[in-house]
C-alpha cells in the first residue's frame, strides 16, 4: 500500500495510528441478498442495555444486536447501568455487561443487579479467558460469558442460550 503509519501518543491517554491507504480502482461486488448470518433473528425482539466503558465496544456490539432485530440502550459504565435499570428495570430482557470498567466493575454492577426486584438475565463480555473470568469471581460461577472479541454468529447463538429462540415449537 505504500502508505506509511503516522503515531500520535498521548500520555496516560494512548496512541493514534492513521495509516492512508490508495483509494479502490476495483468494481464494487452488487449487493445482493442478506447473508444468513443476519437474515434470521434467533430469539425475540428484546431491550438490551449494553454496558461497556469503550465507545467502539458498546457501538458495536449495540449494531450488531440492532442487526440481529433488537433494541439497544447503551451505558458506559456501571453506575449508569444501574440508573438506568433502576429507573426502567422490568423494560429490559437482557444486560450484555463489560466485565472491566472504571467507577464499578462488571462482577459488582452484576451483583447489584441481581439484588433488583426481578433482574434481567445478564451476559458478561470481557476480553479475559473464560480460565481468568472464573478465578477472578473466587470460585462463585459467573454468569454467562462472551469473550472478546466476538463475532455475530457467537452473538447470536449465545442469545439464543440465554434467552431461547423465541420461535414456536415445531
Amino acid at each position: 500500500h505504500q502508505g506509511p503509519p503516522w503515531l500520535a501518543t498521548v500520555l496516560g491517554r494512548g496512541t493514534t495510528v492513521t495509516v492512508l491507504l490508495h483509494a479502490s480502482t476495483a468494481t464494487p461486488a452488487p449487493s445482493g441478498p442478506v447473508p444468513e448470518e443476519t437474515s434470521e433473528l434467533t430469539a425475540a425482539t428484546q431491550r438490551i442495555l449494553v454496558v461497556d466503558d469503550e465507545d467502539v465496544a458498546r457501538d458495536t456490539t449495540a449494531m450488531m444486536l440492532q442487526a440481529l432485530g433488537h433494541e439497544t440502550v447503551q451505558a458506559r459504565d456501571g453506575e449508569e447501568a444501574l440508573m438506568i435499570l433502576g429507573n426502567d428495570g422490568n423494560g429490559f430482557g437482557l444486560v450484555l455487561l463489560d466485565l472491566t470498567m472504571p467507577r464499578l466493575s462488571g462482577e459488582a454492577t452484576y451483583r447489584r443487579i441481581q439484588q433488583l426486584p426481578d433482574p434481567p438475565p445478564v451476559i458478561l463480555m470481557s476480553g479475559y479467558s473464560p480460565e481468568d473470568v472464573q478465578r477472578s469471581w473466587g470460585g462463585s460461577t459467573p454468569p454467562r460469558l462472551l469473550t472478546k472479541p466476538f463475532r455475530l454468529a457467537e452473538l447470536r447463538s449465545t442469545l439464543a442460550e440465554v434467552l431461547g429462540d423465541g420461535r414456536p415449537e415445531p
